[in-house]
Protein backbone atom coordinates (compact mmCIF):
# COMPACT_ATOMS: atom_id res chain seq x y z
CA UNK A 1 0.00 0.00 0.00
CA UNK A 2 1.14 3.46 -0.67
CA UNK A 3 0.47 6.75 1.22
CA UNK A 4 1.61 9.11 -1.15
CA UNK A 5 2.15 12.90 -0.05
CA UNK A 6 -1.74 14.41 -1.30
CA UNK A 7 -3.05 17.61 -1.07
CA UNK A 8 -2.97 19.25 2.24
CA UNK A 9 -6.34 19.08 3.89
CA UNK A 10 -5.57 22.38 6.48
CA UNK A 11 -5.51 22.15 9.55
CA UNK A 12 -6.67 19.60 12.47
CA UNK A 13 -8.41 21.75 15.83
CA UNK A 14 -5.49 21.28 18.66
CA UNK A 15 -7.79 19.53 22.02
CA UNK A 16 -6.00 22.13 24.37
CA UNK A 17 -6.86 25.11 22.63
CA UNK A 18 -9.96 24.24 22.26
CA UNK A 19 -10.50 23.39 26.12
CA UNK A 20 -8.52 26.55 26.75
CA UNK A 21 -10.48 28.48 24.60
CA UNK A 22 -14.21 27.03 25.93
CA UNK A 23 -13.02 27.06 29.74
CA UNK A 24 -13.13 23.23 29.55
CA UNK A 25 -12.43 20.95 32.79
CA UNK A 26 -10.36 17.70 32.51
CA UNK A 27 -11.08 14.41 30.49
CA UNK A 28 -12.28 11.53 32.43
CA UNK A 29 -12.30 8.30 31.14
CA UNK A 30 -15.89 6.54 29.62
CA UNK A 31 -15.44 3.48 27.98
CA UNK A 32 -14.75 1.72 24.76
CA UNK A 33 -16.77 1.87 21.47
CA UNK A 34 -16.90 1.96 18.26
CA UNK A 35 -17.23 5.54 16.24
CA UNK A 36 -16.63 6.84 13.28
CA UNK A 37 -14.01 8.02 11.68
CA UNK A 38 -14.85 10.81 10.35
CA UNK A 39 -16.31 12.12 13.72
CA UNK A 40 -12.58 12.60 14.55
CA UNK A 41 -11.91 16.19 14.06
CA UNK A 42 -9.14 17.16 15.88
CA UNK A 43 -5.98 16.44 18.03
CA UNK A 44 -4.14 16.28 21.25
CA UNK A 45 -0.48 17.41 19.58
CA UNK A 46 0.52 16.37 16.10
CA UNK A 47 -1.17 18.87 13.90
CA UNK A 48 2.15 19.46 12.33
CA UNK A 49 2.32 15.43 11.73
CA UNK A 50 -0.77 15.43 10.09
CA UNK A 51 -3.48 17.65 8.17
CA UNK A 52 -7.26 17.40 8.54
CA UNK A 53 -7.67 14.57 6.46
CA UNK A 54 -4.95 12.50 8.32
CA UNK A 55 -2.83 12.03 5.80
CA UNK A 56 1.04 12.53 6.96
CA UNK A 57 2.38 15.84 6.33
CA UNK A 58 6.24 14.40 5.37
CA UNK A 59 7.70 11.74 4.24
CA UNK A 60 9.31 10.26 6.78
CA UNK A 61 5.98 9.76 8.40
CA UNK A 62 4.20 8.48 5.78
CA UNK A 63 7.35 5.68 4.56
CA UNK A 64 6.66 4.88 8.62
CA UNK A 65 2.99 4.42 8.42
CA UNK A 66 3.67 2.16 4.91
CA UNK A 67 5.91 -0.18 7.30
CA UNK A 68 3.15 -0.49 9.63
CA UNK A 69 0.80 -1.55 6.75
CA UNK A 70 3.21 -4.14 5.51
CA UNK A 71 4.95 -5.55 8.53
CA UNK A 72 1.72 -5.34 11.18
CA UNK A 73 -1.57 -5.16 8.79
CA UNK A 74 -3.89 -5.91 12.19
CA UNK A 75 -2.81 -2.98 13.41
CA UNK A 76 -5.26 -0.43 12.40
CA UNK A 77 -7.94 -2.74 14.51
CA UNK A 78 -6.27 -2.32 17.86
CA UNK A 79 -8.39 0.87 19.59
CA UNK A 80 -7.19 4.30 19.63
CA UNK A 81 -7.49 6.36 22.39
CA UNK A 82 -9.51 9.89 22.03
CA UNK A 83 -10.92 12.80 24.00
CA UNK A 84 -14.83 13.41 23.05
CA UNK A 85 -16.28 17.00 23.32
CA UNK A 86 -20.34 16.27 22.60
CA UNK A 87 -20.31 14.46 19.37
CA UNK A 88 -16.52 15.56 18.29
CA UNK A 89 -13.34 13.50 18.98
CA UNK A 90 -10.01 14.21 19.10
CA UNK A 91 -6.98 11.68 18.94
CA UNK A 92 -4.52 11.53 21.75
CA UNK A 93 -3.16 8.07 20.43
CA UNK A 94 -3.06 6.16 17.43
CA UNK A 95 -2.65 8.71 15.06
CA UNK A 96 -1.17 6.68 12.21
CA UNK A 97 -3.38 3.80 12.89
CA UNK A 98 -6.48 6.53 12.36
CA UNK A 99 -4.36 7.39 8.71
CA UNK A 100 -4.48 3.82 7.56
CA UNK A 101 -8.32 3.94 8.21
CA UNK A 102 -8.72 7.21 6.45
CA UNK A 103 -6.59 6.05 3.62
CA UNK A 104 -8.40 2.86 3.02
CA UNK A 105 -11.58 3.94 3.38
CA UNK A 106 -12.49 2.97 6.41
CA UNK A 107 -16.21 3.90 8.25
CA UNK A 108 -15.40 2.98 11.67
CA UNK A 109 -12.74 2.21 14.34
CA UNK A 110 -12.58 1.02 17.76
CA UNK A 111 -11.32 3.61 20.88
CA UNK A 112 -11.01 3.87 24.28
CA UNK A 113 -12.81 7.08 25.03
CA UNK A 114 -12.50 9.82 27.49
CA UNK A 115 -14.83 12.63 27.61
CA UNK A 116 -14.57 16.23 28.33
CA UNK A 117 -17.76 18.28 29.96
CA UNK A 118 -19.09 20.86 27.73
CA UNK A 119 -21.62 23.37 27.62
CA UNK A 120 -22.24 23.66 24.46
CA UNK A 121 -22.93 21.68 21.06
CA UNK A 122 -19.97 20.24 18.84
CA UNK A 123 -20.38 18.56 16.25
CA UNK A 124 -17.98 17.04 13.49
CA UNK A 125 -17.14 19.61 10.60
CA UNK A 126 -17.15 23.13 13.67
CA UNK A 127 -15.17 25.41 12.32
CA UNK A 128 -12.01 26.90 14.48
CA UNK A 129 -13.43 30.25 13.88
CA UNK A 130 -16.66 29.56 15.50
CA UNK A 131 -14.88 28.39 18.38
CA UNK A 132 -13.18 31.55 18.66
CA UNK A 133 -16.42 33.68 17.95
CA UNK A 134 -17.93 31.86 21.13
CA UNK A 135 -15.15 32.12 23.19
CA UNK A 136 -15.12 36.00 22.89
CA UNK A 137 -18.90 35.52 23.40
CA UNK A 138 -18.45 33.95 26.58
CA UNK A 139 -16.06 35.62 27.95
CA UNK A 140 -18.42 39.11 27.30
CA UNK A 141 -21.11 37.70 28.77
CA UNK A 142 -19.39 36.38 31.71
CA UNK A 143 -17.55 39.49 32.29
CA UNK A 144 -20.71 41.80 31.89
CA UNK A 145 -23.31 39.82 33.82
CA UNK A 146 -25.56 38.58 31.15
CA UNK A 147 -24.94 35.64 31.55
CA UNK A 148 -26.65 35.32 34.86
CA UNK A 149 -29.32 37.68 33.75
CA UNK A 150 -30.67 37.11 30.63
CA UNK A 151 -29.03 32.84 30.52
CA UNK A 152 -30.64 32.07 26.85
CA UNK A 153 -29.66 35.47 25.19
CA UNK A 154 -26.95 35.11 22.87
CA UNK A 155 -24.67 37.94 21.59
CA UNK A 156 -22.70 37.16 17.75
CA UNK A 157 -20.94 39.82 16.54
CA UNK A 158 -19.00 39.96 13.73
CA UNK A 159 -15.74 41.63 14.74
CA UNK A 160 -13.99 41.48 17.70
CA UNK A 161 -13.76 44.98 19.22
CA UNK A 162 -17.54 44.84 18.70
CA UNK A 163 -17.50 43.37 22.49
CA UNK A 164 -15.49 45.77 23.97
CA UNK A 165 -18.15 48.11 22.59
CA UNK A 166 -20.94 46.44 23.79
CA UNK A 167 -19.31 46.08 27.15
CA UNK A 168 -18.97 50.34 27.24
CA UNK A 169 -22.25 50.65 26.48
CA UNK A 170 -23.57 48.57 29.20
CA UNK A 171 -20.64 50.06 31.74
CA UNK A 172 -21.96 53.73 30.36
CA UNK A 173 -25.59 52.60 31.00
CA UNK A 174 -25.05 51.49 34.76
CA UNK A 175 -23.36 54.32 36.16
CA UNK A 176 -26.01 56.55 34.33
CA UNK A 177 -28.39 54.30 37.00
CA UNK A 178 -26.33 54.99 39.31
CA UNK A 179 -26.40 58.51 39.57
CA UNK A 180 -29.99 58.10 38.72
CA UNK A 181 -30.78 55.84 42.11
CA UNK A 182 -28.53 57.39 43.92
CA UNK A 183 -26.99 52.99 44.79
CA UNK A 184 -24.59 51.04 42.96
CA UNK A 185 -25.95 48.01 41.27
CA UNK A 186 -25.05 44.58 40.75
CA UNK A 187 -23.40 43.44 37.68
CA UNK A 188 -26.56 41.11 36.86
CA UNK A 189 -29.13 43.69 37.94
CA UNK A 190 -27.45 46.71 35.67
CA UNK A 191 -26.97 43.91 32.73
CA UNK A 192 -30.27 42.83 32.98
CA UNK A 193 -31.88 46.44 32.59
CA UNK A 194 -29.48 47.33 30.16
CA UNK A 195 -31.02 44.16 27.92
CA UNK A 196 -34.58 45.22 28.75
CA UNK A 197 -34.90 49.08 28.58
CA UNK A 198 -32.13 49.56 26.16
CA UNK A 199 -30.67 46.73 23.93
CA UNK A 200 -34.82 44.91 23.29
CA UNK A 201 -36.16 48.29 22.55
CA UNK A 202 -33.48 48.85 19.89
CA UNK A 203 -34.30 45.90 18.35
CA UNK A 204 -37.61 46.01 18.11
CA UNK A 205 -37.67 49.90 16.77
CA UNK A 206 -35.74 48.29 13.84
CA UNK A 207 -38.24 45.43 13.56
CA UNK A 208 -41.35 47.69 13.28
CA UNK A 209 -39.63 49.90 10.81
CA UNK A 210 -38.53 46.90 8.59
CA UNK A 211 -34.96 48.16 9.19
CA UNK A 212 -33.47 44.98 9.65
CA UNK A 213 -34.57 43.48 6.30
CA UNK A 214 -31.67 46.05 5.09
CA UNK A 215 -29.06 43.97 6.95
CA UNK A 216 -29.80 40.04 6.21
CA UNK A 217 -26.39 39.31 7.10
CA UNK A 218 -25.78 41.62 10.37
CA UNK A 219 -26.82 39.50 13.94
CA UNK A 220 -29.11 41.70 16.29
CA UNK A 221 -25.77 42.42 18.29
CA UNK A 222 -24.63 44.15 15.04
CA UNK A 223 -27.73 46.09 14.41
CA UNK A 224 -27.65 47.01 17.64
CA UNK A 225 -24.10 48.72 17.61
CA UNK A 226 -25.01 50.36 14.39
CA UNK A 227 -27.83 51.85 15.82
CA UNK A 228 -25.46 52.78 18.85
CA UNK A 229 -22.93 54.70 17.21
CA UNK A 230 -25.27 56.22 14.59
CA UNK A 231 -26.90 57.80 17.87
CA UNK A 232 -23.57 58.61 19.51
CA UNK A 233 -23.61 60.51 15.97
CA UNK A 234 -26.41 62.35 16.25
CA UNK A 235 -27.08 63.11 19.94
CA UNK A 236 -24.06 62.86 21.60
CA UNK A 237 -21.37 59.96 22.88
CA UNK A 238 -22.76 60.28 26.48
CA UNK A 239 -26.75 59.33 24.77
CA UNK A 240 -28.14 56.29 25.71
CA UNK A 241 -30.80 55.11 22.94
CA UNK A 242 -34.43 54.62 24.72
CA UNK A 243 -37.44 52.82 23.06
CA UNK A 244 -38.66 56.23 21.31
CA UNK A 245 -34.98 57.25 20.47
CA UNK A 246 -34.88 54.63 18.60
CA UNK A 247 -38.37 54.67 16.63
CA UNK A 248 -36.67 58.12 15.91
CA UNK A 249 -33.07 57.13 14.83
CA UNK A 250 -34.71 54.29 12.30
CA UNK A 251 -37.05 57.23 11.09
CA UNK A 252 -34.09 59.42 10.71
CA UNK A 253 -31.75 57.07 8.20
CA UNK A 254 -35.09 55.40 6.35
CA UNK A 255 -35.71 59.13 5.55
CA UNK A 256 -32.99 59.76 4.07
CA UNK A 257 -33.57 57.37 1.42
CA UNK A 258 -29.94 56.49 0.14
CA UNK A 259 -26.57 55.20 1.18
CA UNK A 260 -24.16 57.70 2.27
CA UNK A 261 -21.30 57.45 4.74
CA UNK A 262 -23.27 56.48 8.04
CA UNK A 263 -22.15 54.16 10.34
CA UNK A 264 -24.83 52.20 9.64
CA UNK A 265 -24.08 52.39 5.97
CA UNK A 266 -20.53 51.23 6.48
CA UNK A 267 -22.02 48.51 8.27
CA UNK A 268 -24.52 47.85 5.45
CA UNK A 269 -21.51 47.49 2.93
CA UNK A 270 -19.49 45.42 4.99
CA UNK A 271 -22.23 43.01 5.80
CA UNK A 272 -22.89 42.34 2.66
CA UNK A 273 -19.29 41.29 1.83
CA UNK A 274 -18.91 38.78 4.75
CA UNK A 275 -20.27 35.35 6.40
CA UNK A 276 -22.38 36.20 9.48
CA UNK A 277 -20.71 35.15 12.74
CA UNK A 278 -21.43 31.39 13.68
CA UNK A 279 -21.43 30.65 17.47
CA UNK A 280 -21.62 27.28 19.16
CA UNK A 281 -25.30 26.43 20.53
CA UNK A 282 -25.20 25.85 23.93
CA UNK A 283 -26.75 22.62 25.56
CA UNK A 284 -29.92 22.19 27.20
CA UNK A 285 -29.62 21.13 30.56
CA UNK A 286 -31.05 17.45 31.13
CA UNK A 287 -34.60 17.21 32.17
CA UNK A 288 -36.04 14.35 34.24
Amino acid sequence: MRLPLGRDCGELLMFDEVRRRLHLGMPQLEDERTIRVSDVIGTSGRARDFDACFQPRNKQLADRIRQIRINKPDAVNEPIDVLRMDRAYFVSDGHKRLSIAHATGMEFIDARVSSVPILYEMAPGVAQETIDHTSHERRFREETGLLSAVPGMRFAVSERHGYPELKEAITSYGFELVQRLGRVLSREETAALWYEAVYRPTIAAAERQRFSTLLRCVTEADLFLALHHQSQELWGTEHAVRAEDADRLVSTFLEQGTIDDSVIAQLVRRARRRKAPALLPERRPATN
